[in-house]
């Protein structure tokens, strides 16, 4: 192997460790007892999480999709939480959602990913062969409320060969509905109903759903509107 080989090798594996200590430094604050103050749950189980920088300052941020258990009488509840990383090499609490989507307590999982100030977050309900449901969200770091907010979702519905599709722009508030077969595609744009801001704090997976008119299209690609 020759020497700029060899360089980058150790630096893609130099790469590596630094966000697997990055994680574990960020699971070990999840798991302490300091994090949230007096809201702070009693056991904190971390699903899946993923680093980046959402805020650009320079400093590893972390998201995480975790089960929270607030004592132990309660059952455990899905959360989005979101950390920030502090000069001092630690972090801080950015942000923590409700109730989340649940993918993960319906046996299915996550997929996250941060890219420059906006963290996607893919829930999966149903994987089998060529069936499929889905929901990806995108939220995005906003300086003037230091939280995250909801700009855009697309839901992914697929079996017997047809891709249904409900993506939303929270920002214009335009809703397209799509389906699509072998031979056939049809299409439907709309607007929201009202383009409220909503942040990650407190956030409530599909409580943004009511906003949407009521708009189908069924597999025979007829539009319903109710």
């Amino acid at each position: 192997m020759s020497c700029r080989h060899l360089f980058l090798a150790f630096a893609l594996l130099g790469h590596a460790a630094a966000a697997l200590s990055t994680e574990e430094s960020a699971v070990r604050f999840l798991q302490s007892q300091a994090w949230a103050g007096t809201n702070t749950p009693k056991q904190v189980n971390v699903l899946w999480g993923t680093t980046g920088d959402l805020n650009t300052d320079g400093l590893p941020d972390y998201a995480a999709v975790v089960n929270v258990r607030q004592d132990e009488s309660t059952e455990e509840e899905e959360q989005l939480v979101v950390l920030t990383g502090t000069a001092d090499g630690g972090y801080r609490l950015l942000s923590r959602s409700g109730t989340f989507c649940g993918a993960g307590r319906s046996g299915k999982f996550y997929n996250l990913r941060m890219d420059a100030k906006s963290l996607f977050v893919q829930a999966v309900w149903t994987a089998e062969g060529e069936r499929y449901s889905g929901r990806t969200l995108q939220l995005r770091y906003h300086h003037g409320i230091d939280d995250l907010e909801l700009i855009g979702e697309e839901e992914v519905s697929r079996d017997n060969g047809q891709d249904y599709k409900i993506s939303v722009n929270f920002l214009t508030g335009a809703v397209t509905y799509s389906r699509a077969g072998k031979k056939q595609r049809k299409e439907v744009h709309a607007q929201l109903i009202q383009a409220p801001l909503f942040r990650l704090q407190s956030f409530v997976c599909f409580s943004q759903d009511d906003l949407r008119p009521r708009i189908h299209i069924d597999e025979s690609f007829r539009i319903k509107r109710n």
